[in-house]
């Protein structure tokens, strides 16, 4: 089908998908390359472009930034909101941890359900030293936690109260495209 429409963004941008799910990364990058170039603003193939490269492929790190900077601007998507969000911990990415909490923010606004986001956002408030935005977070969590996360969550409030780092950081990062 490709053969006979090459022009066709719908086929190129499955045919990409079908590459990313067999961790064919390279091909995938090539194909969305080539949609971006002809249609710039095409929301799917920039979130997963954004995506293959904030895992190092596809041009890397600064470059997922740059993409998920494009993705947003094309639409506010909370997956992208967090990616950007995290794309701070990665090497040679430039972003303030106040950039990062509002872009997490931006997601909570988007989806309030998501308990990753407000994950996120306890840990990073934790990092700026704004202890009271992340015990209110990690208070939240605690309200919608499975039994098994409770007393982790529960050890972090309880190095908040103390002023103490936490034992162990876990971002979590967006939702993969494609499941």
């Amino acid at each position: 089908e490709l053969a006979r429409d090459p022009n066709n963004v719908g086929i190129q941008f499955l045919l990409a998908v079908s590459h990313y799910k067999r961790e064919e990364y390279l091909e995938a990058t090539q194909i969305l390359e080539l949609i971006i170039k002809s249609h710039p603003d095409d929301f799917d193939a920039l979130f997963l472009l954004a995506h293959i490269a904030s895992w190092g492929y596809g041009g890397g790190y600064s470059r997922a930034v740059e993409l998920y900077r494009r993705v947003l601007a094309v639409r506010e998507d909370v997956n992208a909101c967090i990616g950007l969000a995290l794309m701070r911990r990665s090497p040679g990415v430039q972003m303030s941890i106040n950039e990062s909490i509002e872009l997490l923010d931006r997601a909570l606004v988007i989806d309030p359900s998501r308990s990753e986001i407000r994950q996120n956002l306890a840990y990073a408030y934790w990092e700026a030293g704004e202890l009271q935005k992340a015990q209110g977070h990690f208070q939240e969590l605690l309200k919608v936690a499975k039994k098994s996360a409770r007393p982790a969550i529960e050890r972090n409030l309880q190095a908040i109260s103390k002023h103490q780092p936490p034992e162990q950081v876990v971002y979590l990062g967006p939702a993969p495209p494609f499941g």
